[in-house]
């Protein structure tokens, strides 16, 4: 009887392990194991760390801080310079960099992401609460594009652009002092 019950529980074994196999997900699926769900994965929307976790691990920044420092490095912007009274930043982008979609990054869409949150009449202003990010962002009067193209035209999403041209890729974010 017990070499049955060796067999059997080895039987056992073999099936319950092989159980986790046959659970995976497919290849096109993310699992994500966190404590809480995120209620969305809009950064501008962000209402806490939850959603932060996951739009962190999505979406690049301007400029980012590595894991094990303080120091301000390149993110989208490659370089930037602050003005001597310390309220105005510039950014120059990355070029080359592209939305999901396609479209190419350009100081028109960083333009929109900030107005979005800093400027309460905003089409997009309503898009969700902005407590979290506008607090970061309280500080911010305004947003310009530089390099800014003389023939523009709508396009993706609504961005102003170009037609066949370069797209600008600086942007000017203006303090109030």
């Amino acid at each position: 009887m017990s070499r049955l019950a060796a067999i059997v529980a080895t039987l056992l074994a073999v099936v319950l392990l092989g159980a986790a196999v046959w659970a995976q997900a497919p290849r096109d699926v993310v699992v994500v194991g966190m404590e809480a769900e995120p209620p969305g994965l809009d950064p501008g929307q962000a209402l806490g760390l939850h959603t932060l976790r996951v739009t962190a691990e999505i979406f690049e920044t301007l400029v980012a801080t590595p894991d094990d420092s303080t120091d301000v490095i390149p993110g989208l912007a490659e370089s930037w310079t602050t003005s001597s009274d310390g309220l105005t930043w510039t950014f120059k982008l990355r070029k080359g960099v592209r939305f999901h979609d396609g479209t190419p990054l350009d100081a028109a869409a960083v333009k929109f992401t900030f107005d979005r949150v800093i400027d309460p009449a905003h089409p997009h202003a309503k898009s969700g609460k902005w407590s979290f990010v506008t607090g970061y962002l309280s500080s911010v009067k305004s947003v310009e594009t530089l390099d800014q193209p003389h023939r523009l035209h709508e396009g993706a999403r609504g961005l102003r652009h170009e037609a066949g041209g370069q797209r600008p890729l600086q942007v000017r974010v203006l303090g109030a002092g």
